[in-house]
């Protein structure tokens, strides 16, 4: 079970986690590990993404290996960070969440959708299309990534903890949006390994023995 900033949630198969004190290295250590497995070295998109993981407010990050069925790797990069909506509400935050999230920064938003998860929150799930600029090889507009975004309020207050996948591999989006959701039902506010008080066994009435 893995916590940050406090919620705890658990980390598939496949997933490594990034030190976010230590980024300097992680693109270098993620091409060796992609060269070793003969697949594809990390795009644009995610490498960006690894570069901005520290002035997003990124709590905690993870890289994703994962082989197909064709027997090709594939990559992904899934993060968890707190935003604050400033809403009145958990159900108002998380809907300003998911506007703001399928904005025009979004890319092609292809699903905005509201979930039901097992912390019972407000929650809502939103995917896109990131597209790449011209300058890392590909036309203007073109399909660099596919996003997946969970937005699950905190239990009280304006507070949104907002989870996020994102893999070059656009052919492979309703799979790694299962992954997401699948991070989101584990996702909890108070420690499920914490130890539950005793439970305290009744005493039978002593009524009973003066009837």
């Amino acid at each position: 079970m893995t916590t940050a900033a406090p919620c705890w949630f658990r980390l598939p198969p496949g997933f490594f986690p990034v030190d976010l004190d230590a980024l300097d290295d992680w693109e270098e250590r993620l091409s060796a590990a992609t060269a070793l497995l003969h697949a594809d070295p990390p795009p644009a998109a995610l490498r960006h993404l690894l570069e901005s993981l520290p002035e997003r407010g990124v709590a905690h990050a993870a890289f994703g290996l994962h082989s197909g069925d064709d027997g090709e790797w594939r990559v992904c990069l899934l993060t968890l960070s707190d935003v604050e909506t400033r809403a009145p509400g958990p159900a108002a935050a998380a809907a300003r969440c998911v506007l703001a999230l399928a904005g025009a920064d979004a890319g092609l938003v292809q699903e905005r959708t509201p979930v039901r998860l097992t912390c019972g929150t407000p929650a809502a799930l939103v995917t896109s299309l990131l597209p790449v600029p011209e300058a890392a090889g590909r036309p203007a507009g073109a399909s660099g990534a596919f996003q997946a975004r969970l937005a699950v309020a905190r239990p009280s207050g304006s507070g949104v903890v907002l989870v996020e996948l994102t893999t070059p591999a656009t052919e492979l989006a309703a799979p790694y949006t299962d992954i997401l959701l699948g991070v989101g039902q584990t996702l909890a506010f108070t420690d499920p390994d914490a130890p539950r008080p005793p439970r305290t066994v009744a005493r039978p009435s002593r009524l009973l023995d003066l009837m």
